[in-house]
């Protein structure tokens, strides 16, 4: 299994001992200089220590609005911030980032292709999502790749 996956998995998961695990694999995969931020956020500390964090660590962000705080974080140099952010867009289902997000299965990072595909998989309608794979397929040898071995997706054309 890739990391990201059992991460995701234990911060499903309703056992505390499974979540403090995913965490500490997190740990030991950031980078130092983005641990404390990401791990604060998902310890148990009161919200006014997490926000004062946040106005610190994102001070250099654009302020105007939270769509506009996740494209700069799109953007980033760092790829897990970016896998990150596609995940969390995903989640929040806010569909007007989803063509950022299709940007990203043009390019070769492993993790970004797999995270978009997941995400988007969320955001779209399945006739639109299928035809998207397809057409990334198509055009991308490794996303295909990816969601025939990671994703266990299967396209006709891809057969």
């Amino acid at each position: 299994d890739h990391p990201i996956e059992s991460i995701s998995y234990g911060f499903k998961s309703p056992d505390p001992f499974t979540r403090s695990n995913s965490i500490e694999l997190l740990d030991n995969i950031l980078e130092s200089e983005h641990k404390q931020p990401i791990l604060t956020m998902l310890e148990d500390e009161a919200m006014e220590k997490k926000l004062r964090l946040c106005q610190t660590y994102f001070q250099g962000l654009k302020k105007d609005s939270f769509i506009g705080w996740l494209q700069q974080l799109l953007d980033d140099d760092n790829r897990w911030t970016v896998a990150c952010t596609i995940y969390q867009i995903g989640i929040l289902k806010i569909q007007k980032l989803s063509p950022n997000i299709e940007k990203v299965l043009a390019g070769e990072d492993p993790l970004l292709i797999e995270t978009a595909l997941i995400s988007l998989k969320s955001l779209m309608e399945t006739s639109s999502y299928n035809k998207l794979l397809g057409a990334v397929a198509e055009k991308n040898h490794q996303a295909a790749d990816i969601m025939r071995n990671r994703l266990n997706i299967t396209i006709p054309e891809l057969l």
